[in-house]
């Protein structure tokens, strides 16, 4: 399965980071100058930003794993609507969820990073 299925889209991703969840991930979507979006593992990301600090080109591209943790209990409460990848559903669930005040982006940042 392509690694692009099994993660949130980049636009998801950007409205995660812009919610403010924290930006730790095993993949990242990268945008390029010319509009292009590709995955990249975090070695990658770390090296560009080692070099370009600041550079703001990347968003974590959650993999279905990374966002059942997030979700939490919640998950157990979700049914998947079938349309989109399981990522991709889980993600706008935690979109859902944090800009209705259902769930903070702060407690899925510390169960991320727990």
């Amino acid at each position: 399965m392509e690694l692009s299925k099994q993660c949130c889209t980049a636009d998801q991703a950007m409205i995660l980071q812009k919610l403010g969840i924290s930006q730790e991930s095993l993949f990242y979507w990268q945008m390029t100058p010319d509009a292009r979006e590709n995955i990249v593992d975090a070695n990658y990301r770390n090296t560009i930003e080692k070099v370009l600090p600041g550079c703001n080109l990347f968003y974590s591209a959650f993999t279905v794993a990374e966002l059942g943790v997030m979700l939490g209990p919640a998950l157990q409460n979700h049914c998947f609507n079938g349309y989109l990848t399981e990522a991709q559903d889980r993600a706008d669930e935690l979109i859902h969820l944090i800009e209705c005040d259902e769930l903070s982006a702060f407690l899925c940042s510390d169960r991320l990073e727990a």
